[in-house]
């Protein structure tokens, strides 16, 4: 089972990740600030990360940063934001992140992102693979 640790304040969003992350599979992981973040992927070691960069605590696309350079292997990083302009987007991935939602957001459409980043980075095995 993959490891999702979701990073956010935002209790509505991290009650429906925990949700639909938990029905399709993944053992969820949640925390409200980046400090926590940071801790739990030093000792949780997930597969993907979905971040908000507006925690409290450590925040922004330094978090994206550290959260890329402080885990071994690299999880997938997807930030999940409000903040959706171009500069907030380029800021993401000139950060490290491996994708950008914005929000509003389609759960299932953020699912296969997950697998769709999994796969490249190489935490999940496309599913062609080993069939």
């Amino acid at each position: 089972m993959a490891k999702a640790l979701v990073i956010s304040s935002e209790m509505d969003t991290v009650h429906l990740l925990q949700v639909k992350l938990g029905k399709d599979g993944y053992e969820v992981i949640s925390v409200r600030t980046g400090d926590e973040g940071l801790e739990q992927v030093r000792q949780e070691k997930p597969e993907v990360v979905i971040v908000d960069p507006q925690v409290p605590g450590v925040r922004g696309m330094e978090l994206v940063s550290h959260l890329k350079e402080d885990a071994k292997p690299a999880p997938a990083v997807i930030v999940l934001s409000s903040k959706s302009s171009a500069a907030d987007i380029g800021a993401a991935f000139a950060a490290g992140a491996d994708d950008f939602v914005g929000q509003p957001f389609s759960p299932q459409g953020l699912l296969e992102r997950m697998r769709v980043n999994l796969v490249r980075v190489g935490r999940l095995r496309a599913e062609s693979e080993g069939a």
